[in-house]
């Protein structure tokens, strides 16, 4: 099977994108690689941080199959310290939310 994408999109308030960008970095980011996630790309949504706008984080991961994928999600159902660090995402986000993506053939 092809590959499976996970999709992080995380809603930050004005003035909190560099704390969520730091704290992903610092805490999060060692440990995806751990599970098999490999960072395609992160984006905000305005192109710019706007004054008083919230700015959407984008995540985009990578896992190469659909065993990997199983293998994440047990992994991070077993890491307590996971829990704990999307709470604090949380604490400094308006939303989150997580999408699993597949590839399709179009016609």
């Amino acid at each position: 099977m092809a590959a499976v994408f996970v999709e992080d999109r995380i809603v930050v308030p004005p003035g909190r994108l560099a704390a969520v960008s730091a704290l992903l970095g610092e805490r999060y980011l060692a440990g995806a690689s751990a599970r098999g996630l490999a960072l395609v790309g992160s984006w905000i949504t305005p192109p710019a941080e706007l004054p008083g706008r919230d700015t959407e984080l984008v995540l985009l991961w990578s896992l190469p199959d659909l065993a990997a994928f199983w293998r994440m999600r047990a992994a991070g159902s077993a890491d307590a310290g996971l829990a704990a660090l999307w709470g604090e995402v949380d604490a400094l986000a308006v939303r989150r939310a997580r999408r699993f993506l597949a590839p399709v053939a179009l016609a």
